[in-house]
């Protein structure tokens, strides 16, 4: 999903599901090296959002309105200083 910053800036932000056993920053780590590898640059998110659930529509479908948003500031720092983005 595409999301501002503060500054206006577009960023692509992945949302996940994990076990509640699962550390979100270790996710988040794999699954960013893992798509460095796989997919063209322009298309690794900035940030992934790790979640128990995806909210959901009555429908069953994901209400996107819900999904919560992330410090995009902070996450995009996090990620350069990892190397990852």
């Amino acid at each position: 999903m595409v999301r501002e910053d503060g500054q206006g800036n577009k960023h692509l932000v992945a949302y996940v599901t994990a076990k509640p056993e699962a550390e979100s920053a270790t996710i988040r780590q794999t699954l960013a090296e893992y798509l460095e590898t796989t997919v063209p640059a322009f298309m690794v998110p900035s940030a992934i959002v790790v979640l128990e659930a995806f909210p959901l529509t009555p429908n069953g479908k994901i209400d996107r309105k819900r999904l919560p948003q992330c410090d995009l500031a902070e996450t995009v720092i996090s990620l350069h200083w990892a190397g990852i983005h």
